[in-house]
């Protein structure tokens, strides 16, 4: 969910489990989510903005012990025409 912290300022959080399960010859696994999102209102017409999204892979479809997360960061001004 998100939340304005101020007027101008907005937060924003998620998590999330996405439970893969068997299919033919590949094993169930499970990756888990968790993501933040910071919004800053410059004016009407322009924000700014910064994410984060960190994965985690588990069960036995990850067991390898390689890779088993991962991480996104993005930043960015949008412009409202």
């Amino acid at each position: 969910g998100d939340v304005n912290l101020l007027p101008k300022v907005n937060v924003a959080v998620g998590y999330y489990i996405q439970d893969l399960k068997a299919y033919g010859t590949t094993t169930e696994g499970k990756v888990t989510t968790t993501s933040a999102l910071l919004d800053l209102r410059l004016s009407k017409a322009v924000d700014a903005y910064a994410g984060l999204a960190y994965n985690k892979y588990s069960d036995p479809l990850y067991a390898t012990g390689y890779n088993t997360s991962n991480s996104v960061v993005g930043a960015g001004l949008r412009v409202k025409f």
